[in-house]
């Protein structure tokens, strides 16, 4: 095969490999600006669900004095009936 030859040879799939590359190119820059603006929205998301977080919490914490206090009326209940 002669220098020619193989440029004629190799010069069409360069030409591909370098277009494949330039798609490549363009399909990461749209990915990016999507990752950018999946990530605002998680941000956004994250700020916007602190408030229920902190809410679960807080009756979380109510819920168990309640099961606390009633678990205790239980037992004051039992041991005055026991008395009687």
């Amino acid at each position: 095969m002669t220098p020619k030859d193989l440029h004629e040879w190799m010069a069409p799939r360069l030409d591909k490999l370098a277009e494949d590359v330039g798609e490549m190119k363009v399909v990461q820059a749209a990915q990016a600006s999507d990752i950018r603006h999946h990530i605002k929205r998680t941000d956004l998301l994250e700020e916007s669900v602190k408030p229920v977080a902190q809410h679960v919490a807080y009756m979380n914490g109510v819920l168990k004095f309640v099961g606390l206090v009633g678990m205790l009326v239980g037992i004051v209940v039992s041991v005055w009936k026991l008395g009687n």
